[in-house]
């Protein structure tokens, strides 16, 4: 019961502040149009097929969803073109595609994403459509022209720098506390000291959730973004993200004791983080060196669980990941914690 009126107090003082109700309210937002901005320039992606005519049905209800423009190509030239990234995806198509023992194409990309993924779908049923001339072929029934192009990672990007600089600005709070000794006097009041830490937890993770669930509410169902997961998957992605965000800040609150010095390595390491971490530049395309780097970053395991999802994994394959960003928020949490904590002599 203490914890719940410490969270509720904490919350109260943080919505007074102007830049936590930017953090929570109005910066993610931003996040999702920015990157609707960034990515609607380019907005069709090129293919190379070959084995195929320029007039097939199959070609015409492709670019029909206006995601994709398609050019022919040699067979011999597919994957060269898929390696020189001249092309998004190289599609090889059978020679018989009558014949269902030929009827599968051959698909060649570099990255799996959402946009690989509809390619797919709509090679396969038109193959179906083939193998089986009563059936009605319609390409993607669910295509979406204008808004399913968007790649979707640069606005999961934007939302993973937010919520460590949102963390960063629940820590500042504590910090000004234990600066004025409101934080000791605390520790002083008949209350338990888990009861403590557990309202400032309680207050920072449910912010945080309210923070998440407005960039995704505005993402789906305003800026009709297709992340090409469930929003229930992806909202526990960012979950276990907002854990070890909060775990991070804690143990840098309790290494720094001015709350100035802290507001700006939160904000430095928030965009650096973010940019090793593979939240605006895919960790495959950094050098090795960079990647073994991205290992020891919480924003690599959170963007590596949502391509995952993309690719077609299930749930459950995600295991490792959110248990490594629950250990990230586990043990800088104790670490913060035995810092924080007053010594007997300074009550």
């Amino acid at each position: 019961m203490n914890s719940i009126k410490i969270a509720a107090n904490l919350i109260r003082r943080l919505l007074k502040d102007p830049f936590s109700i930017a953090l929570i309210l109005i910066l993610p937002l931003l996040g999702g149009l920015l990157s609707v901005f960034l990515f609607s320039k380019s907005s069709t992606e090129k293919i190379a097929m070959a084995n195929i005519e320029q007039k097939s049905r199959l070609i015409k209800a492709i670019e029909a969803t206006g995601a994709f423009k398609v050019s022919i190509a040699d067979e011999k030239e597919i994957n060269q073109l898929v390696k020189e990234k001249k092309v998004k995806v190289g599609v090889i198509m059978p020679e018989n595609q009558k014949t269902a023992a030929n009827g599968k194409a051959q698909i060649l990309y570099i990255k799996q994403d959402s946009n690989v993924m509809k390619i797919n779908t709509i090679i396969d049923n038109f193959l179906a459509g083939e193998e089986n001339p009563s059936a009605n072929f319609t390409g993607e029934p669910d295509a979406q022209p204008s808004n399913s192009s968007r790649e979707p990672n640069a606005a999961i990007g934007f939302l993973l720098m937010f919520i460590f600089m949102f963390a960063g600005t629940c820590m500042n709070m504590i910090l000004e506390d234990k600066n004025s000794k409101t934080f000791t006097r605390m520790f002083c009041a008949p209350v338990r000291n888990y009861e403590i830490i557990l309202g400032n937890l309680l207050a920072d993770l449910i912010l945080g959730i309210v923070q998440i669930g407005m960039f995704l509410i505005t993402a789906i169902y305003i800026l009709n973004l297709d992340f090409g997961v469930s929003a229930l998957s992806l909202f526990i992605i960012l979950v276990f993200y907002l854990i070890a965000s909060i775990g991070i800040n804690i143990a840098l609150a309790g290494l720094i004791k001015s709350a100035q010095a802290l507001a700006l390595l939160n904000f430095i390491m928030a965009g650096c983080m973010s940019a090793m971490g593979g939240s605006f530049v895919p960790v495959s395309m950094m050098s090795s060196d960079m990647k073994a780097v991205a290992n020891f970053i919480p924003q690599k395991w959170a963007m590596e669980a949502f391509d995952k999802l993309i690719a077609g994994n299930s749930f459950i394959d995600l295991q490792l990941n959110l248990l490594i960003l629950l250990l990230f928020g586990a043990v800088f949490f104790t670490f913060g914690v035995k810092v924080l904590v007053p010594a007997e002599d300074e009550m």
